[in-house]
């Protein structure tokens, strides 16, 4: 959570967890309106974190991926030549 809200803004982080968010992943699949109405108050800063979110969310995914990609056998045998 951390990494989705901006620097110093803690609260934020609580918040989102106290409203069921645990991941990036959780605030991607959520649809904006959803999203947004944890945010009433502060429209631009809930979709300041929802970008956030979404950028990390791609991170994580494109890391996973080349893990899984490593992993196979096919990979372990070019990286030998």
């Amino acid at each position: 959570m951390l990494r989705i809200v901006p620097k110093g803004r803690n609260d934020v982080a609580m918040m989102l967890l106290e409203g069921g968010f645990q991941s990036s992943l959780q605030i991607v699949n959520t649809p904006k309106k959803a999203f947004l109405k944890f945010f009433q108050s502060d429209r631009e800063l809930g979709k300041n974190v929802l970008k956030r979110a979404i950028a990390v969310h791609k991170v994580v995914t494109l890391q996973y991926i080349a893990r899984v990609e490593q992993a196979q056998p096919h990979a372990r045998a070019v990286s030998r030549l």
